[in-house]
């Protein structure tokens, strides 16, 4: 359902999805309504929200002409994001997230960057990335990791780099190019955007604006409370099938997501990635999600043993060498932080892989 207060035509639609956030929703939605570029229209996504969402969305469309309210049964952020995209009328469309916020001159610097750089179909900016616990900011902290896009060059590209920055949420785009890809697929229900700006980069360059515009809430600061045991996991099998479907995709296969695999499917593919490509997944997978898990010692050592069992399918019969190469840090944090029981439940499950693949080679 969408209601609509206007029928005008403005340079920029932000698109701004929701799901049950209405604590936070207000300082996304008011940094969006204060920018100093005024040629926007804000289309509010509501995904199926049980809380107070419906009333502050209804408050705000009265205030604002600008706005459009789109409701819908719960479905995940990219069928939601898909949804406000369809029903945008601006050239450009501007993403944003519900627990984040827009500097002040965001729209107009990225607007600016885009009609004077037409070489790039879509740009992001520098970001200050905010650490919050229970809805308070702890820390804040200068993010340029958008130069990572600039610096890629088509050979690397096309070999698959392993990067964490994506083209979301502080990303503005034209809307025929989101449209010419079918935008977010929905097979992702997680790293949906990971997925998006792999087949992005195919084709398309981002452009970066040297300036924060952007505050970002880093997700591991909310840890705690978005995280479920399995769900890192999940994370992880979804961030390789990425990989797995750009792979295929680059080198001229089809692409098993597009073909209908199921992620089960997808992992079982991973063995046939080239061995440089596998080393490389297992070095991003455990430096980032290791991170992760620390944020929070409840689920760390569950999580950990069910994200070396993913890991081991890209070891590949190597004995699991990840876990005593590169990865010394891991083993280095468990001792600084004198988690005993974890550093024994890790050897431990090291130790009786190990004496399994042993059994087998015998």
């Amino acid at each position: 359902m969408i209601e609509m207060r206007n029928k005008r035509t403005p340079q920029i639609s932000v698109v701004l999805t929701t799901y049950n956030r209405d604590k936070e929703l207000p300082n996304a939605i008011n940094s969006i309504l204060h920018q100093t570029l005024t040629d926007f229209e804000l289309i509010l996504v509501d995904d199926g929200c049980t809380d107070g969402t419906s009333k502050i969305l209804a408050s705000y469309a009265r205030q604002d002409s600008r706005i459009k309210i789109l409701r819908q049964k719960n479905a995940g952020l990219a069928t939601a994001r898909n949804a406000g995209v369809r029903h945008a009328s601006g050239t450009y469309i501007a993403f944003m997230d519900d627990d984040d916020r827009s500097l002040p001159d965001r729209l107009e610097k990225q607007l600016s960057f885009l009609q004077q750089q037409p070489e790039f179909a879509a740009c992001v900016c520098y970001y200050y990335e905010v650490i919050k616990i229970d809805g308070k900011i702890q820390a804040k902290h200068l993010s340029k990791q958008p130069e990572l896009i600039m610096a890629l060059t088509k050979s690397q590209l096309k070999n698959t780099p392993m990067h964490r920055f994506v083209l979301s949420p502080m990303t503005m785009i034209t809307k025929e190019v989101f449209e010419m890809y079918g935008g977010y697929r929905s097979f992702f229900k997680l790293n949906e955007d990971l997925d998006f700006t792999l087949r992005f980069q195919e084709m398309f360059r981002a452009g970066v604006v040297r300036k924060p515009l952007y505050e970002y809430t880093k997700p591991d600061s909310q840890f705690g409370t978005n995280m479920t045991t399995g769900k890192l996991s999940q994370t992880l099998k979804y961030y390789l099938a990425c990989y797995v479907s750009a792979w295929y995709r680059r080198n001229k296969h089809m692409d098993p997501v597009d073909q209908g695999a199921d992620l089960a499917e997808i992992m079982d593919m991973i063995i046939q990635l080239p061995k440089s490509l596998r080393l490389r997944l297992i070095d991003s997978c455990l430096g980032y999600h290791i991170e992760m898990l620390l944020t929070n010692p409840n689920l760390a050592i569950t999580e950990l043993i069910e994200v070396l069992k993913i890991l081991h399918k890209l070891d590949s019969g190597k004995d699991l060498r990840f876990l005593y190469t590169s990865k010394s840090r891991l083993f280095f944090i468990f001792v600084k932080q004198a988690k005993i029981i974890a550093l024994l439940l890790l050897m431990g499950y090291a130790l009786k892989r190990l004496a399994t693949l042993q059994l087998k080679n015998s």
